[in-house]
């Protein structure tokens, strides 16, 4: 479900809470992932190839698989549709908020957060798997961002200027 869907429903996880500069890389770039995964097509393509070009073809596969699962998981087993923002969007969505707190959280091993936060999203009895696939998911994110800043220091766009405040 995409922003645009003006069901009740829609606008609450639709809600801006912040903006995607206010979030530190990892969750900036796995909002940015899912968003292409979900807009479908040639955004999928993309994905797959900032994975290539930095994991490497079998590793990025894998990579594609596990986002695969995660979201087809979420489509299928949500307490309600996953709504999130358009590409060049630069607001954060409650429910992108949420799903990138998951996602950071388990790949920090802060799995019972994660799987607390998990079972917003899905019905209490997949947070578990959901917990896994993100974890797998948001440590491929973190290897993906650590390889491109060494190489091209300025390749994320969604990293937060030095002099950038919180508040």
């Amino acid at each position: 479900m995409s922003l645009h869907d003006q069901s009740l429903v829609a606008r609450r996880g639709a809600a801006a809470v912040g903006r995607l500069t206010d979030v530190p890389a990892l969750e900036a770039a796995v909002i940015l992932y899912l968003r292409m995964w979900f807009h479908g097509g040639d955004n999928r393509a993309r994905v797959q190839q900032d994975f290539d070009d930095v994991l490497g073809e079998g590793q990025a596969r894998i990579v594609m698989q596990g986002l695969d699962q995660f979201c087809t998981l979420l489509q299928q087993h949500g307490r309600r549709p996953f709504v999130h923002h358009g590409l060049k969007c630069s607001c954060l969505g409650a429910d992108e908020s949420c799903l990138a707190q998951v996602i950071a959280s388990a790949a920090s091993g802060e799995t019972e957060d994660a799987m607390l936060m998990a079972s917003l999203m899905v019905r209490a009895e997949m947070a578990p798997c959901l917990t896994a696939l993100a974890t797998d998911f948001g440590l491929s994110v973190r290897r993906l961002i650590g390889r491109q800043n060494r190489s091209k220091p300025w390749a994320l766009a969604t990293r937060r200027p030095p002099s950038a405040s919180l508040h």
